[in-house]
Parts: structure tokens; C-alpha cells; sequence
């Protein structure tokens, strides 16, 4: 048993459970330069994706430019119209069912009139 007076424990400064205001604010910077470098990273991969997304968007916009004029040249029109299957009672019956362009003309104006 230890009488009175005698002391348990001695602690020195340096001995202190308790880290020092130094020793925290080293840490606090180390982490904050962590995260502000982790974050620089960040932003580079997202300037990459980025990067990447506009020219994929550039691509897309010039294809849809392409077909779109493609569409309403010449090059299209005209390649499957009434007036192609006019002239050939063959193609007229397999596309419409119907024997030639006058029957057809004659039904399309009996519903145009209802």
C-alpha cells in the first residue's frame, strides 16, 4: 500500500497524454494538404471528362448536321414515293395491295371526301 504523500505517478512535459498545440497543427496541415491534393486530382480527371464529353458532343452534333442535310437533299427524296410506283403496277401491288395507281387514286379521294 502506498502511504500518503508518496506519488503515484510523476509526469514530466514531455511525458503529457496530451499532444501539443505544435504537434496538432502539423497534422492539421499535413491533412489539409492531403485532401487539397486529392482534390487537385479530382479536378484534373473531371477536366479530362469533360474534355472527352464536349468533343464526343462536337461529333454527335457534326453526324446530326450530316444526316439532316443528307435528309433533305436530293440524294433521299424521292427514293420511295407514290409517284416511283406510279408507273409499275407490280411494285404499286406490293407496296399498297392495290392493282394500279387509278384504283388507289380513286379509294384516297373516297376517304378524302368522308
Amino acid at each position: 500500500m502506498e502511504k500518503e504523500g508518496d506519488s503515484v505517478c510523476c509526469l514530466d512535459e514531455d511525458d503529457s497524454p496530451f499532444e501539443s498545440a505544435e504537434t496538432i497543427e502539423i497534422e492539421v496541415e499535413e491533412i489539409s494538404t492531403a485532401a487539397s491534393e486529392n482534390l487537385h486530382f479530382r479536378i484534373l480527371a473531371l477536366e479530362e471528362e469533360n474534355r472527352k464529353l464536349k468533343d464526343e458532343n462536337k461529333r454527335l452534333k457534326d453526324e446530326n448536321e450530316f444526316l439532316t442535310r443528307k435528309l433533305s437533299s436530293s440524294e433521299v427524296q424521292g427514293w420511295f414515293c407514290i409517284e416511283n410506283l406510279r408507273s409499275d403496277s407490280q411494285l404499286f401491288k406490293f407496296y399498297t395491295g392495290l392493282p394500279d395507281y387509278k384504283t388507289f387514286k380513286a379509294v384516297f379521294d373516297s376517304l378524302d371526301q368522308q
